[in-house]
């Protein structure tokens, strides 16, 4: 049963006792504040809580958003209590009281019902201050230190784990928020690269094949035409090795790693220029400091992919880079005097591999918008926005 804190049965402490009390205190900040992973925090956490109390043993549940919980880390459990073991197979009072709600409005003493049924050697314990681990409404764990007597813990003793317990809960939002945004960035990364190889090496495969196909079939009554066609595939298949080779080159070597924006943007439109003898103008106003990385990566990626675009299907003799930062945004253009095609249809027809979808989801993830202007024989205009705050 719960019960209320005791009365204060301990000796106010002497002097230096104090001193190590708040140092305990500062080393349980840092450890919480300084650690980026999670397991590792809490390991390191709970035995100073537990020496700051002059107490032996205490242990740790996290919960999930259905408040099902599991132990996260323990210190010096009795015999009685050995995890893994019979003695943790079933919930405890403790869950019990958070899972209804009842452990929510503060730190409670509370008959342990684990050490009540374990068999085995307890060391008198029996009793535990239940520390909820609480951020706004969730409850994300609870903190278990252990006692023989109930009436142990004085209102001081309450108020100290209470505010360490608010500090760990801190950390737990903290740590998953970070593994969160992980998550994303790894999901965000595999669409990238799913759509790097569907602009770059599933298109050239498409192409190959087409021709590989018409081939065969003039094999027989056109052989010459056979021919032209092998020979357009094989052109096919080395331009394609040279677009795996580019990508490779650009996700080993990370030119965002070596240079901010501009420079990058600059190196890849010099680049282009030598591969394709189109003259690229750029203008790549930006100043400093350096946009966030996401922003740099999308803009680049985006000016990559345009630029592919341009090489493969616009037949341009000229194309402008523009990079300037505008009030609270950053604004990336690249025209072209290519042949265009007529935006009164929507996309451009998807076998043309303009790759359009995967530079707006780019600019979308980040908040950001994406325009194309284009008319047949009047060139293509791509303007992209990044919000900054």
């Amino acid at each position: 049963m719960p019960e209320p804190f005791g009365d204060q049965r301990r000796p106010s402490r002497p002097p230096e006792r104090e001193l190590r009390y708040f140092a305990t205190l500062k080393v349980i900040a840092e450890t919480l504040n300084n650690s980026v992973n999670l397991r590792q925090a809490l390991a390191g956490t709970l035995p100073l809580v537990i020496e700051l109390l002059d107490l032996h043993t205490g242990w740790l549940f996290l919960s999930d958003d259905q408040i099902v919980f599991s132990l996260a880390t323990s210190h010096a459990l009795p015999p009685a209590l050995a995890y893994p073991g019979p003695a943790w197979q079933e919930p405890c009072e403790c869950q019990r009281l958070a899972q209804n709600g009842s452990l929510r409005h503060g730190t409670q003493v509370v008959e342990c019902s684990r050490l009540r049924g374990a068999a085995g050697d307890r060391q008198n314990l029996a009793y535990h201050a239940s520390v909820p681990l609480l951020k706004g409404e969730r409850l994300l764990g609870i903190m278990n230190v252990a006692t023989p007597d109930w009436d142990v813990f004085t209102p001081q003793d309450i108020e100290i784990l209470a505010a360490i317990g608010h500090q760990i809960a801190t950390t737990i939002e903290r740590t998953q928020l970070a593994e969160q945004a992980t998550r994303v960035a790894l999901v965000e990364e595999r669409n990238r690269l799913a759509r790097e190889v569907h602009d770059t090496l599933a298109q050239g495969l498409t192409a190959i094949t087409l021709q590989l196909e018409a081939a065969d079939a003039l094999l027989d009554s056109a052989p010459e035409r056979a021919r032209a066609r092998l020979q357009l595939a094989l052109e096919c298949a080395r331009e394609s090795l040279d677009e795996a080779r580019r990508s490779v080159l650009d996700l080993r070597a990370g030119p965002l790693e070596r240079q901010a924006l501009p420079a990058a943007l600059a190196e890849l439109a010099r680049r282009f220029t030598e591969e394709t003898a189109i003259p690229v103008d750029t203008r790549l106003a930006l100043g400093s400091p350096r946009l966030p990385a996401r922003v740099e990566a999308a803009l680049y990626r985006i000016a990559q992919e345009a630029l592919v675009n341009v090489r493969r299907h616009a037949q341009a003799t000229h194309v402008a880079l523009r990079l300037a930062l505008r009030g609270n945004a950053v604004h990336l253009t690249i025209t072209d005097d290519g042949r265009g095609f007529d935006t009164a249809r929507g996309q451009p027809p998807a076998r043309t591999g303009f790759g359009l979808l995967g530079m707006q989801e780019r600019a979308h993830l980040l908040h950001g918008t994406m325009q194309v202007r284009s008319s047949v024989g009047a060139g293509t205009r791509i303007s992209v926005a990044i919000p900054l705050d």
